[in-house]
């Protein structure tokens, strides 16, 4: 669940920029070199459904898939996602990421591979090559080394498992863009309980896939599938939002789409 504060912050800054947009409008019709009066005008109140914005983020983040900077929104927020089992909304992105012979995934490949810190560059290009040639199964365990290792730079900590991602939600209140907000949120809360999460080797395997089971040896490679790769370079991707500020823009522009 996310904090009352943060809802808050959202839905205010949604109203201050429907606010600022309608201003906006009126300065350049105003100033138009056409010499005209500008006639009055009711401008539609646009509200915003944040229940709905709320549970596709949060039905998408518990299977691991959290929004990233450059997904096509329209596909992100199909509201049949909402009642979706697991296998469908694996079924979705990994049709997504495949399309047009794998389009989506080479552009999120690609501003990975811009944004990550240099040293897993390298270990990074292998990871994708092997992916690429159906030998996904090989970089799942350094996958996740990734994700936490990039974490904690990103992060400027040396805090490592749930302490890295608590870091991770408390930082999320210095983030001013609130979509960009509550999606770092909806990924640290993932990977707290979830990817990260401690599970009991005694007891059954869950759907998802698990780091400490992949890691620590208790986990068995069959179950291992190229979705469950492409989950964790959809996860990477979503891990660099906070650190490429400059992409902030393009998810604060989009939000009126995505949540009217």
């Amino acid at each position: 669940m996310f904090p009352k504060d943060i809802i808050q912050e959202f839905l205010s800054e949604m109203s201050r920029q429907d606010v600022e947009r309608k201003a906006l409008i009126a300065s350049v019709v105003s100033n138009s070199i056409f010499n005209f009066e500008m006639p009055k005008m009711e401008f539609p109140i646009i509200e915003v459904d944040y229940d709905r914005v709320k549970k596709i983020i949060n039905k998408n983040s518990k299977y691991g898939w959290t929004l990233t900077q450059e997904i096509d929104f329209s596909y992100y927020f199909k509201d049949e996602l909402v009642d979706s089992t697991f296998n469908q909304i694996d079924n979705h992105f990994l049709n997504f990421y495949s399309d047009n012979d794998w389009n989506f995934y080479h552009h999120t490949k690609n501003l990975i591979l811009e944004t990550i810190n240099p040293k897993w560059t390298e270990l990074l290009n292998e990871c994708f090559d092997n992916f690429e040639q159906d030998r996904y199964k090989s970089i799942i365990p350094t996958l996740f080394s990734i994700i936490e290792g990039e974490t904690a730079f990103i992060y400027q900590t040396t805090e490592a498992g749930k302490d890295l991602f608590e870091t991770m939600k408390t930082e999320t209140r210095n983030i001013e863009h609130e979509l960009t907000k509550l999606t770092i949120y909806s990924l640290a809360e993932f990977l707290r309980w979830q990817l990260f999460g401690y599970q009991e080797f005694s007891k059954s395997r869950k759907s998802l896939i698990n780091r400490n089971r992949v890691l620590h040896g208790r986990d068995d490679p069959i179950y291992w599938h190229k979705v469950d790769a492409l989950r964790l370079i959809n996860i990477l991707s979503t891990v660099q939002l906070y650190s490429a500020k400059s992409k902030y823009t393009r998810l604060q522009q989009e939000v009126h789409n995505v949540a009217t």
